[in-house]
């Protein structure tokens, strides 16, 4: 008897075109043999539609799908018998724990984290206190939000530019910027806003870009090779960089000594783990000409479109992705069975 499970996609963000992708992988790759398999695409407007068993979620499909409430399509996915839910939802109301507590209170079962280590890791100036308490350096910033004046909070933390400014919650690189000075600051302001209330302002860490990714498996945290993230667009591994084809190299294993992979996966490990990560994780780092690491942001629900790094890695290490996720799903079940 084969396993009933949805794979859940789409959804309200800014991220949902990123999402929809990884899911569409991620259905594909979910091994058919063993698991029987539905779509449920989240739409902007809080709707959704429970595709057929079988169909996929390709862009041909979605045209002649119909949608509807959340709470009448989850009705028919309980009378379907669904055992488990593969999540591939990006951002907030996907990957913030909201919808994972949706589906707590209905009894389904999900990949990746669970509510708290979502909500805490979409919070990145509470994650990074998390880091820092684990023994993890991070960079000094300040969050801000539309009331503060966001050059004198920079003044008074004593922070130095350059700067990053981010989205306290959000995630692919979404309005991120680089500012080199207060006149770049006040300039972009007004940005801001445009991309949440709060903003993650810290100092810019020079160096290179790595991100590694954390995998539980049997229960165990287990770190897999280092990638090295080179954007060709310019300095920041940013929205376009990740998105558009060809704006940047992801090279697994990096280009570094053991020594230096052995401390990032160590550190991914240690950000899983304070954050309380289940499934998979990623977690982006810098690091600096003294090999110092700096943890920026873990990703609870890392990309699975065929062009992520998360399927990369798996290749790298000769492990089918279609493996990964039938962990996920087993460790998802696993887990739940446990929590009773």
């Amino acid at each position: 008897m084969k396993r009933k499970v949805i794979v859940v996609m789409g959804g309200w963000s800014p991220e949902a075109p990123v999402s929809l992708r990884s899911g569409l992988n991620a259905f594909q790759e979910l091994p058919a043999g063993k698991y029987s398999k539905r779509a449920v695409v989240l739409n902007a407007d809080r709707r959704a539609a429970f595709l057929p068993e079988g169909v996929s979620p390709d862009e041909e499909n979605l045209k002649d799908s119909v949608y509807r409430n959340l709470t009448e399509v989850f009705s028919e996915v309980l009378a379907w018998g669904a055992e488990a839910a593969l999540l591939a939802l990006h951002g907030r109301g996907g990957e913030d724990g909201a919808f994972q507590g949706f589906l707590s209170t209905l009894g389904i079962p999900f990949t990746h984290s669970g509510v708290t280590a979502s909500a805490v890791a979409m919070e990145k100036d509470i994650a990074k206190l998390l880091y820092a308490a684990a023994g993890v350096r991070i960079p000094r910033g300040v969050t801000v939000c539309a009331m503060d004046d966001p050059a004198e909070e920079v003044r008074k933390a004593s922070l130095s530019y350059p700067l990053i400014a981010k989205p306290l919650a959000s995630g692919s690189s979404f309005g991120l910027w680089l500012l080199q000075n207060e006149n770049e600051l006040r300039e972009k302001t007004p940005e801001f806003w445009k991309n949440g209330s709060l903003y993650l302002l810290e100092e810019f860490v020079k160096g290179r870009e790595f991100t590694c990714v954390v995998i539980t498996r049997k229960g165990c945290p287990c770190a897999m090779p280092v990638t090295e993230i080179v954007s060709r667009t310019g300095v920041l591994f940013d929205f376009k960089a990740k998105y558009t084809k060809g704006s940047s190299e992801e090279i697994t294993p990096a280009r570094i000594s053991g020594e230096l992979s052995d401390k990032i996966r160590e550190a991914a490990v240690k950000c899983h783990q304070a954050l309380r990560c289940a499934g998979v994780s990623r977690t982006d780092f810098m690091v600096n000409d003294k090999e110092e690491v700096f943890a920026l942001e873990t990703n609870t629900i890392p990309g699975m479109s065929a062009a992520s790094i998360l399927p990369g890695v798996a290749r790298n290490v000769g492990i089918d992705f279609s493996q990964i996720l039938d962990e996920m799903v087993e460790e998802a079940i696993r887990s739940a069975n446990n929590n009773c």
